[in-house]
């Protein structure tokens, strides 16, 4: 948007904007300071507050169904993506004590290892959690 006294204002995303009449309220300083007086005959538009953008959860992807043997590694590959293309910045696993999580080189990626026993025989929950800076994190359980 071009300005009156030909400066432009930009504006990315949404944004709240205020119009106020020449006469009725404070100018905002900024506009002071680019020589904008008092003056019924005018309107000024400015942008008054960025709204921020909504922040998405990172996407987990894993295998729907996973199956081993007692004595034998299973390995399971969890992915994550965030829709708004932030980076993932963490992870998390909860399982079995003795499974082993880690990240991989890339970091939307990261690999779950356990070996159950005889002793562990049965369904286990593992829940992975992934996020970034921004509030928000993926969860598949």
């Amino acid at each position: 948007m071009t300005r009156s006294d030909g400066s432009n204002l930009w504006a990315s995303g949404q944004a709240l904007f205020f119009l106020v009449r020449g006469d009725s309220a404070v100018l905002p300083q900024e506009l002071t300071d680019r020589g904008f007086r008092p003056d019924s005959s005018r309107w000024y538009i400015e942008r008054l507050v960025e709204v921020a953008a909504e922040d998405h959860a990172p996407v987990l992807t894993v295998p729907s169904v996973v199956s081993g043997k007692a004595g034998s590694a299973i390995m399971v590959g969890v992915t994550a993506a965030d829709p708004d293309g932030d980076p993932i910045t963490w992870w998390s696993a909860q399982g079995p004590p003795a499974a082993r999580f880690t990240t991989g080189p890339e970091a939307g990626y990261a690999m779950f290892a356990w070996t159950p026993t005889e002793a562990d025989v049965g369904p286990h929950l593992v829940t992975f959690t992934a996020g970034n800076a921004l509030p928000g994190s993926g969860v598949i359980a």
